[in-house]
């Protein structure tokens, strides 16, 4: 039981004297010597005055600023709230404005339309011809709701059974109108899959469209045009929306691969709808689901946040924080840590671990062997975040404690033409203490070996962090993890080593079987961890 705490900064100077002062910032391998004997004696006399079974623990806690990041500035965006996708696998995401350059480039849609109707108790008739201008979406949707605009001009006949019938000329018409959409087995197989609009009911009371809105330049409006065209353009469109071919986007599921990233392969999609107050604001994204893992049985959401796309960029590519900590990370702290899987545990997009073995470390000639008990590492605020903690036992009845935060941003870096993943280390908080049991006598020696066994652990601490970090920017690429480490002796953060695989590969797994209609290749400008890895570009030229 730790009953008696020393925790502020400055506690251990006043017991140990001039340890204290060795061990910021981390010197060399000396055996620093203690000569304050009263300083000596005030943590004999604790140790004294505590019951029988409980210890004595002494603290050093680093106040100062984080020192500055190691590795290049790179490519980094700028980040809001985490990003979720909702439980789907991977989100790939483009703005609503590039959907309707698709759409008009795509020139599909529907020219004319004609449409009767009956109105009011004495059965009037109606009867509408008319033209469409380009189909486009509209902000107003939500999840899966579409919202679209469509332009039309339209010649009403109006007969009221008196053999006078009259015209109305329709001219800068926009119908407001809500869809669905679905996807559609391409060639007969149901491996290709087509995003478009859905030309069925979705129950007995929701027709595949309706009309929200009709607005109109000539005439000016008024109430009985307006219910007339209302009725008219949702006959129109609930049996004719099959003339609107365009499609958004094609998903190819269930592929045979093999290989690095294979996982990466969907085989379940769905998609979603991001609203906002402008076009550009406003996002549609594919979601998908790999190696047959249900949306239903995962409890994936039919929902899309804006974070898929970071501002300034106009496409995305996300994979979900439980496949980027399950099948990137994990794989690779396995690796590093001669472990296996069932040594982590995930769970809220977190990793955590509570016995890890750690390097020996060295001093005075004696080894020794740190234990990690609590490893935590989440991806958030654009860095996977690390917090690591780790007991030496030093003596019979002394521990050494070391708690450390650090977090790794991946950079996005060039080189030779090709694109790579680096990362920027930075320690954000260490907290170094000592446990020592209530039967212990403090001596000198004993304080010089425990600030000199917390010389070389902060050492070890930082380089096991980067060490952690080069394994996660690896796994992020390959999962030849060891593989990829064999060649690369030394990875220093913002470096670009030989033997590092590019991005290409990452990208070409993730995008493959997706193509969003009028796009051209992924071309990434920005990575970042946010509640999942975030792939942030263009594909549009």
């Amino acid at each position: 039981m730790d009953n008696s705490s020393l925790s502020r900064r400055g506690a251990l100077a006043a017991a140990v004297g001039s340890a204290v002062t060795l061990a910021v910032p981390v010197a060399a391998h000396a055996r620093p010597a203690v000569t304050d004997s009263a300083a000596l004696g005030t943590i004999n006399d604790l140790l004294k005055s505590l019951p029988e079974g409980e210890s004595l623990r002494l603290v050093i806690e680093d106040e100062k600023a984080s020192p500055p990041e190691k590795g290049s500035p790179g490519k980094r965006p700028k980040l809001g709230d985490s990003y979720s996708t909702h439980g789907w696998d991977t989100v790939s995401a483009i703005r609503l404005t590039d959907v309707n350059r698709a759409i008009a480039n795509a020139k599909v849609s529907p020219r004319k339309w004609t449409a009767k109707a009956e109105s009011g108790v004495f059965k009037t008739r109606i009867t509408a011809v008319g033209g469409f201008g380009v189909w486009a979406t509209a902000t107003g949707g939500s999840a899966e709701i579409l919202c679209m605009e469509i332009p039309f001009d339209a010649a009403l006949t109006v007969d009221r059974g008196d053999g006078k019938p009259r015209s109305v000329k329709i001219t800068g018409g926009v119908a407001t109108i809500n869809l669905r959409l679905k996807y559609i087995a391409q060639d007969g197989s149901d491996k290709r899959n087509a995003l478009m609009v859905s030309t069925e009911p979705l129950d007995k009371t929701t027709p595949a469209v309706t009309v929200e809105d009709v607005d109109y330049s000539d005439p000016a409006k008024d109430s009985q045009t307006t219910a007339w065209l209302l009725e008219l353009l949702g006959n129109w469109f609930n049996q004719n929306l099959d003339q609107f071919k365009h499609v958004f986007a094609t998903v190819s599921l269930g592929e045979d691969v093999t290989g690095d990233l294979s996982w990466l392969k969907p085989t379940a999609t769905g998609y979603a709808y991001h609203d906002s107050t402008t076009l550009d604001g406003a996002v549609l994204g594919v979601l998908c689901m790999t190696e047959n893992r249900d949306p239903v049985d995962i409890g994936a959401d039919q929902l899309l946040d804006a974070g898929a796309i970071v501002p300034g960029q106009r496409a995305g590519l996300n994979i979900s924080a439980d496949r980027l900590m399950n099948k990137m990370l994990i794989p690779g702290l396995c690796a590093e840590y001669n472990t296996d899987p069932s040594s982590f545990t995930y769970h809220q997009e977190t990793v955590t671990a509570d016995k890890l073995n750690m390097g020996a470390i060295s001093f005075a000639g004696s080894t020794y062997h740190p234990e990690i008990t609590y490893f935590r590492a989440d991806a958030s605020g654009g860095s996977l975040n690390l917090t690591i903690s780790v007991n030496v036992d030093v003596s019979p009845g002394v521990t050494v404690q070391f708690d450390t935060d650090y977090s790794l941003t991946p950079v996005l870096a060039a080189k030779d033409g090709k694109q790579y993943l680096t990362y920027q280390a930075k320690q954000v908080h260490t907290q170094s203490s000592s446990t020592v049991a209530w039967w212990v006598t403090f001596t000198e020696e004993m304080a010089g070996l425990i600030v000199g066994i917390i010389f070389a652990g902060v050492g070890a601490m930082a380089s096991m962090a980067e060490r952690v970090g080069t394994v996660a920017v690896i796994g992020l690429v390959t999962e030849a993890v060891l593989t990829v480490l064999e060649k690369i002796p030394e990875f220093i953060a913002g470096d670009i080593p030989d033997g590092l695989p590019s991005i290409d590969n990452l990208v070409e797994k993730t995008t493959s079987c997706l193509e969003w209609a009028d796009a051209g290749e992924f071309q990434v400008q920005q990575v970042a961890l946010n509640g999942a890895l975030q792939l942030s570009g263009t594909c549009f030229g």
